[in-house]
């Protein structure tokens, strides 16, 4: 799988495809459509004969053809850009329209068009029919498997209705039938633990469980007991695993598409019900900033001194997740650290170890903002799908913590994931969104600009194979600990 994705990363965008030569642009006669059409530039093996003694001597030579690649069209034209003209799916077009039509097209809409191309194919040149019409199938097959929320729309579930509805009248023994049959069922019983993030795996913001996109209360208010944990009884390991946990359970369950532009970018204030996925890994992301403050705030009775040692201490966690390649909960703390309540807390940062805080500066640095965060897109393409970090830990002399209980050698830890900061893609969706207009002069669908889309949507699903690697139980007391903190309002700060 992350292969494929690397590959597909590497050769979907025409543009930048070495073997490819740009010709013309043309519009159809119809004024439905517009394609780029390339030179492609094809090896073949051909054989010659010399004159001594007639044996054949293999070559490589070199011949072109022309590829024609939409550029902007209607909804028809688009789907017919799916399929090859032998009828065989376009593998590459089908990733990207599938992870960006939802801007200019209804998943019922979508279902309802694919089964009206698979009726007109319906006996007429039945060779070139039939594989039409099997690759139809196949790309609704893998739309069921990539974005089965597409489907997941009640209590009528309409996009699945038509799909069932068609399934049952022209291919009524078919696999895909089958799966749809259970996955209706499952719906409707409201019994499909696959789909949402489980309670008892991912927790969290502001003292409740973030359970893909919604919230439940946490554990405590059942009338279960659970003991008061304090940030000082939890050790840094701990810390940096749970967040790590966390953070990657939210990006692996995140729906790429949602991401979008003109997707996240609308004016609705319901985002956290439109673009569920999103606003969890955001609710999270915010949840870590308002604990660091909170942890640094809480006793207004603490000496300067001893309030720098939790300073230092989320600097060590901070360090703990850069080895884990979290890199959503390092910006985080990095952002509640740099937060106005405890950036200005002058007097309190000069107790700050000289060693921590140069460690902090080092970290601080992944994230600068200058050259459109070249520093830290830079780390994620180096690391992102490596199995081993490239940072070792930095130990202060006096760091007020035993070494031997802060930096227990893990070899374990040696092979983990990855956890991208998010914010970082959504900039990049938003910049794409802004600059190209979803709609030509003449009313076409720009599909260039989801091709754009896609260069980035394909990035997060790679990120989210490599957050599939880590192996992380639940902690219970840190649970406890993270769900009790509070959030201080702006004039407590």
């Amino acid at each position: 799988m992350e292969g494929d994705l690397i590959e597909l990363l590497q050769s979907f965008n025409a543009e930048n495809n070495s073997s490819l030569q740009f010709l013309k642009e043309f519009e159809t006669p119809e004024h439905d459509a517009v394609y780029n059409v390339y030179l492609k530039k094809l090896s073949y093996n051909a054989s010659r004969a010399t004159k001594s003694d007639d044996i054949g001597v293999a070559s490589v030579n070199f011949k072109t053809k022309e590829l024609k690649v939409i550029k902007a069209g209607t909804l028809d034209r688009l789907l017919d850009s799916l399929f090859l003209e032998g009828g065989e799916i376009d593998g590459t077009y089908v990733r990207i329209f599938l992870a960006t039509f939802r801007s200019f097209c209804t998943p019922k809409t979508l279902t309802e068009k694919l089964a009206q191309m698979y009726e007109d194919y319906d006996g007429s040149e039945k060779a070139r029919s039939a594989t039409f019409q099997q690759s139809i199938i196949s790309v609704l097959s893998i739309w069921l498997d990539l974005y089965l929320q597409d489907f997941n729309e009640p209590p009528s579930y309409p996009c699945l209705q038509a799909l069932r509805s068609f399934l049952k009248k022209n291919l009524p023994n078919s696999d895909l039938f089958n799966r749809v049959q259970h996955r209706f069922s499952k719906f409707c019983t409201d019994d499909d633990s696959d789909d949402g993030v489980c309670v008892d795996s991912v927790d969290c913001a502001d003292g409740r469980y973030v359970v893909h996109g919604r919230t439940l209360p946490s554990p405590s208010k059942h009338g279960e007991l659970i003991e008061s944990v304090e940030f000082s009884q939890l050790n840094i390991r701990t810390i940096a695993e749970q967040l790590t946990r966390i953070d990657a359970d939210l990006f692996i369950k995140l729906e790429a598409h949602q991401c979008l532009g003109s997707t996240w970018n609308q004016r609705s204030k319901d985002k956290a019900n439109e673009c569920p996925t999103v606003a969890a890994t955001i609710s999270m992301f915010n949840s870590v900033i308002f604990t660091v403050i909170s942890t640094i705030l809480k006793d207004i009775d603490l000496k300067a001194s001893k309030r720098a040692r939790v300073i230092e201490k989320w600097i060590y966690i901070a360090q703990e997740l850069r080895i884990l390649k979290n890199f959503s909960s390092l910006r985080a703390i990095i952002s509640g650290l740099q937060s106005s309540p405890i950036f200005r807390l002058k007097k309190l940062w000069a107790h700050v170890n000289k060693e921590m805080m140069e460690i902090y500066t080092d970290l601080a640095q992944i994230f600068s903002l200058e050259s459109n965060q070249i520093a830290s897109r830079e780390l994620l393409m180096k690391e992102g799908t490596a199995k081993v970090s490239t940072q070792t830990r930095r130990k202060s002399k006096t760091n007020g913590v035993s070494d031997a209980a802060m930096y227990r050698y893990d070899q374990s830890s040696l092979c983990c994931g990855t956890v991208p900061y998010l914010g970082t893609f959504l900039s990049d969706l938003t910049m794409v969104d802004s600059a190209f207009s979803d709609y030509t002069d003449s009313g076409l669908v720009n599909f260039e600009k989801h091709r754009k889309e896609f260069e980035i949507v394909a990035q997060i699903n790679l990120f989210q194979s490599a957050a599939k690697m880590y192996q992380v139980e639940p902690h219970r007391r840190f649970c406890a600990w993270f769900n009790s903190m509070r959030v201080y309002t702006e004039d407590e700060r």
